[in-house]
């Protein structure tokens, strides 16, 4: 069995849900909350045993709906009690600043999207990982979609993809690594460079590779829900996604950290995490020069 913190978020959507897909909540509890749930059975193999988080009485509720036996009075108490620890987005874009102690201890990690909004504390986190030789995790659940891995037969035979477009709405850097993720994750590392031409809340960024494939990130603001899409279009033909199973992205986002704690295995290159990091960073300074191209690893 793999022993789990969740360290931070306890009070927002991710913390939450995590905790309902690993462990055996309390149905009526979640329901009553309006905390985010599933009605799916426990992942199996994986046990959430600890939680913290800055707001203890967070804390307390969701262990207390989520069967977790232990609150922490410090985050750092979870050293030497679990075997990973999952640093949760708690809506802030600074809960990966949770991840040091852990990362320095050698503790399997995972810290929930965005890694960072700055690229330079980014690649500081993944020298520190490296370093210490921590295992570290840390994408959006999208790159795990059921509907992507459903479909990655039929991406493969529509021949060399020349573009792909990715949507989701909210903002760029918070909410649209989910739809970079979704897409980046079938064309692969090498962005060369990336070109913001929206407007206010809205960015349509081009993310171009060298050899003239491109990703087309359309984050549409915060009116309405138009959802999370991706489509491939290829030599010889084009397949549209559309994700929708939120139990099965989370459920084998955590299936693969799990893993990851089991074997010391990182399922996901730490240069390729570093460079969704840089694409969405250069994509906000696109924006703001005017719709500059700017360079990935310039």
């Amino acid at each position: 069995m793999v022993r789990i913190a969740l360290i931070g978020g306890a009070n927002a959507y991710h913390c939450r849900a995590f905790a309902s897909l690993i462990n055996d909540y309390d149905r009526a509890g979640y329901s009553e909350a309006k905390f985010p749930h599933f009605n799916s059975e426990p992942l199996g193999g994986v046990e959430v045993t600890a939680i913290w988080d800055p707001i203890p009485e967070e804390a307390r509720r969701l262990a207390t709906l989520a069967s977790i036996p232990e609150v922490l009075d410090q985050a750092s108490d979870a050293i030497g009690k679990v075997d990973g620890v999952m640093i949760c987005d708690d809506i802030t874009m600074e809960h990966q600043k949770r991840a040091r102690p852990f990362l320095e201890a050698g503790v399997p990690t995972y810290i929930d999207k965005p890694l960072s909004p700055d690229p330079a504390e980014a690649a500081e986190i993944i020298a520190l990982a490296r370093q210490s030789g921590a295992p570290l995790m840390s994408c959006s659940a999208l790159r795990y979609a059921r509907e992507l891995l459903e479909a990655m037969e039929r991406i493969a035979e529509i021949g060399k993809i020349r573009c792909a477009t990715g949507t989701a709405p909210n903002e760029l850097v918070f909410y649209g690594i989910h739809a970079l993720e979704l897409v980046h994750s079938v064309l692969g590392p090498g962005v060369e460079w990336v070109q913001n031409i929206g407007d206010g809340e809205i960015s349509l960024v081009r993310c171009a590779y060298p050899d003239g494939a491109s990703i087309m990130l359309q984050v549409l603001g915060k009116e309405g829900w138009p959802g999370m899409h991706g489509c491939f279009f290829g030599t010889s033909g084009s397949v549209h996604i559309e994700v929708e199973d939120g139990a099965a992205y989370y459920g084998n986002m955590i299936r693969a950290f799990a893993r990851m704690v089991e074997t010391r295995e990182m399922p996901i290159p730490l240069d390729t995490t570093l460079e969704i990091i840089r694409i969405l960073a250069a994509g906000k300074q696109s924006q703001e020069q005017g719709g500059r191209r700017i360079a990935v690893n310039g």
